[in-house]
């Protein structure tokens, strides 16, 4: 599982120099360039000149935990707080090699100082989240996990190790869809290497920016995205290649009229693309266009695999038009089709409320919140059901939830 690090960290010291700086600029340079080993050797010859600068020695540690070495990053690490170095930088790397090291308490003590300081910060959450897991505290891992996924969902080793804490629970399909969920990203990447290579070439074709921009659109890497979309584009212009690629970017970005079109285009030039007919659903339902979006979803389904999110946006939308059977047969798909997914019973739920039946609306929607208590929608959902069944008190704290969530929602960048 591979450490993630932060390489350069001015705040940590003033900068070298004269030639002192050159050379621990050119250190930093490889570091980046992951040259961990020509790294380390420009740092140590850095530190057999007069007064080299202190954070060299944090640096030093920094090339030797990314190397595996960590009792000699343990003692650099001491070295550059005994020098003056300090702060939260530091006591990760500490964490880090004492983690290592398998001290877990001394790991714990400084990773819970970083968080004191920066609350935030996914790689304290990541390995007190497998500090936990080690301690067999799986249950308590998995909310570190969370967090980490939280603040930055493209942390591949929180998707792992999250799979894992869930299976160590006996909650063998979820974890095993959160895996699979990990192997998904894994295979974008590899392709997404794939690609890049292919790229580098003179002679590559329209097609391959494409599918790179493509890829990068799965990947949540819109900037790359446009990118290569506009040098497929420069090498093959005036054709539709690149509208479905386009059309997901719009749709991500809440552009939902512009999706619809780009999408549309996309099906003039192949009918039978499943994303494209599901990304057309999905913006015209952002735009309350319920009946052509029912219609561009049914046609997803022709040609897509019968995904628990197609699936419940078509439920969604059958509610919408009061089709309940309807919506209630699609939930019970979702139900056998991913056991682990809270959406089939918030469905069934949403069902049973509008059927005037309170009782079976709050056994359905308890269930869905212990599957993810962390969405606002659930919450909403037993604030309305509380205050039809007449408790207040209960729709109060199920009310300030939703407010709490939706407040953390809307703050995270």
């Amino acid at each position: 599982m591979k450490t993630r690090f932060l390489i350069i960290a001015l705040c940590l010291g003033g900068l070298a120099s004269g030639e002192s700086e050159s050379r621990l600029d050119q250190a930093m340079a490889k570091l980046e360039k992951k040259d961990y080993v020509g790294a380390l050797a420009d740092l140590q010859r850095i530190l057999e000149e007069p007064q080299p600068n202190p954070i060299v020695h944090y640096q030093i540690g920094v090339c030797q935990t990314l190397l595996g070495k960590y009792p000699e990053a343990l003692d650099s690490f001491h070295r550059a707080r005994a020098a003056g170095i300090d702060g939260w930088e530091l006591w990760s790397g500490l964490g880090m090699a004492y983690f290592n090291l398998g001290e877990n308490s001394r790991s714990r003590e400084y990773f819970d100082r970083v968080l004191k300081s920066n609350p935030d910060h996914p790689t304290a959450h990541f390995y007190i989240g497998r500090i936990e897991l080690k301690e067999g505290s799986y249950a308590q891992a998995e909310q570190q996990f969370r967090k980490v996924l939280a603040l930055d969902p493209s942390h591949d080793g929180a998707f792992f190790s999250l799979g894992r804490s869930l299976v160590l629970q006996g909650r063998i399909a979820e974890g095993k869809r959160v895996s699979e969920q990990h192997r998904n990203r894994q295979h974008l990447r590899d392709r997404l290497q794939t690609l890049q290579e292919m790229a580098s070439s003179p002679r590559a074709p329209a097609e391959t920016f494409v599918e790179l921009g493509s890829v990068y659109v799965e990947l949540g890497d819109r900037k790359n995205a446009i990118l290569a979309l506009e040098r497929a584009e420069r090498l093959a212009p005036g054709t539709l290649l690149t509208s479905l690629a386009r059309g997901k970017i719009n749709y991500f970005e809440g552009k939902f009229a512009a999706a619809e079109k780009y999408l549309s285009q996309y099906l003039k030039l192949r009918g039978d693309a499943c994303d494209a007919h599901m990304f057309l659903g999905l913006s015209q339902k952002a735009q309350r266009k319920v009946d052509p979006a029912r219609e561009s979803l049914r046609k997803a389904l022709e040609f897509c695999p019968r995904r628990t999110s197609l699936l419940s946006n078509l439920a969604e939308l059958e509610i919408q038009r009061k089709n309940l059977k309807e919506a209630r047969d699609l939930a019970d798909e979702i139900l056998l089709l991913d056991p682990a997914s809270p959406t089939g019973p918030f469905l069934v739920a949403v069902c049973r409320v509008y059927r005037k039946d309170p009782v079976g609306a709050e056994k359905w929607a308890l269930q869905a919140l212990q599957l993810n208590p962390n969405d606002p929608e659930y919450h909403r959902l037993l604030r309305h059901i509380y205050s039809a069944k007449g408790e207040p008190e209960r729709a109060k704290k199920h009310a300030k939830q939703m407010q709490r969530l939706l407040k953390k929602r809307t703050s995270t960048p």
